[in-house]
């Protein structure tokens, strides 16, 4: 993993194309495959595929909580022998954490992005 990637943690995924989300790109080339995942109800986050580099399942009980770091990170898990920093993206943009709304049974799906 380069020092650049980081990841981020979510409950639910769902393939979009910016023609599903009835928008008309000007030219065919402009056309960008997006994976949006729930924010709230109402509310969803959108990122291009091509900076997704893996989707994992990870158990809570696999993600080893830091000391000390802000509560919008979750901690730690391992990923391919290397050490993942996982990120509350639902916390970090205002909505309600991630951990109050999974139960310890439910693993988390987690992206890792690629800078």
């Amino acid at each position: 993993m380069a020092a650049s990637d980081s990841a981020i943690a979510t409950t639910q995924l769902d393939f979009l194309t910016l023609e599903s989300l009835n928008f008309e790109p000007s030219l065919p080339d402009t056309r960008q495959r997006l994976l949006r995942f729930p924010l709230s109800p109402q509310d969803s986050g959108l990122l291009p595929l091509e900076d997704i580099a893996e989707v994992l399942q990870v158990p809570l009980a696999d993600i080893l909580p830091v000391p000390g770091i802000p509560d919008k990170a979750l901690g730690i898990c391992n990923w391919r022998g290397k050490m993942l920093w996982l990120v509350d993206t639902h916390a970090l943009l205002g909505y309600p954490p991630l951990l109050d709304q999974v139960s310890g049974l439910s693993p988390l799906i987690v992206l890792v992005i690629q800078a």
